[in-house]
């Protein structure tokens, strides 16, 4: 084995201080990035599609300190036992990274908002005499354009700590847009998933494709038997002042240095963002 370990946990260890993120979390993504390495080198590929937050950090320049792995999935059954003979065979690639993948615990996951039972994996590894585990959940999502990008792995001054990229299938972001509009819609002043304003606030930065935009919200809020907003996201004050409790919890607990201390900063700036797109 050519990694030099201790070389690398000094590098995560330097990160860790100099970003004041906490050095498990660094080496679970760090874990979690070589899966994806590997995952792109599997002839299984193609069966998912990767998505959520893990993806939005790749995407934008995100201080949320996501923690789990998520990933559409087709021509794979949603069982358990299915799934992790997949996951196995790719933790199994051989990749010159350190990495010891060990046992790998699944269960299925349900949701009230999903329609069919998803699988949630928990992967443990070594890293050295370190351990860490990188979760993983895969569920049947809605069909969507998925499109194959190539995406920049982690570094420290510029040097990669593996690889210098890796391909996945992944989910547009203008789909995972329309997606959070959705949420924010449906669920308004009893929202607690403060994530996905931060997420709508950061990605409206992106450079999204506008008539792509108006294209998946159409086909997202169809395909949950909504109508699509009109313009713009309205909240009573009540409502609003609830959100902003959650917000404050959310700002303190995540250390988001990037993000307005008020949501009303961010309504307002996704409502300026979808007049701009229907022109209203």
């Amino acid at each position: 084995m050519s990694t030099n370990i201790k070389s690398m946990q000094a590098r995560i260890l330097n990160i860790s201080r100099e970003k004041k993120i906490d050095f498990q979390l660094l080496l679970n993504r760090l874990a979690a990035e070589q899966f994806l390495c590997r995952l792109s080198q599997s002839p299984h590929v193609e069966k998912f599609i990767f998505k959520g937050g893990s993806l939005l950090n790749y995407l934008i320049d995100s201080d949320r300190k996501t923690k789990d792995l998520d990933f559409s999935i087709k021509q794979i059954r949603n069982q358990v036992d299915d799934v992790v003979k997949i996951i196995r065979s790719i933790l199994d690639i051989p990749v010159d990274d350190g990495i010891e993948w060990k046992d790998i615990e699944g269960e299925l996951l349900v949701h009230p908002e999903m329609d069919y039972p998803g699988v949630r994996l928990a992967c443990h590894f070594l890293f050295g005499k370190m351990k860490g585990l990188v979760r993983m959940d895969m569920a049947i999502g809605d069909a969507v354009d998925a499109v194959m990008i190539s995406l920049r792995c982690m570094q420290y001054k510029g040097q990669p700590f593996f690889g210098e990229s890796f391909s996945l299938l992944v989910y547009p972001p203008e789909t995972i847009f329309a997606e959070k509009l959705h949420i924010a819609l449906k669920k308004r002043g009893q929202n607690t998933r403060m994530k996905d304003y931060y997420d709508l606030f950061r990605l409206i930065d992106h450079d999204l494709n506008q008539e792509k935009i108006k294209k998946c919200i159409q086909e997202t809020f169809a395909n949950r038997k909504v109508a699509p907003p009109e313009t713009q996201i309205q909240f009573e004050e009540e409502a609003l002042n609830r959100l902003q409790v959650y917000w404050g919890h959310f700002l303190k607990r995540e250390k988001m240095a990037d993000a307005p201390a008020h949501i009303g900063e961010i309504i307002n700036k996704v409502n300026m963002y979808l007049q701009k797109i229907y022109g209203k």
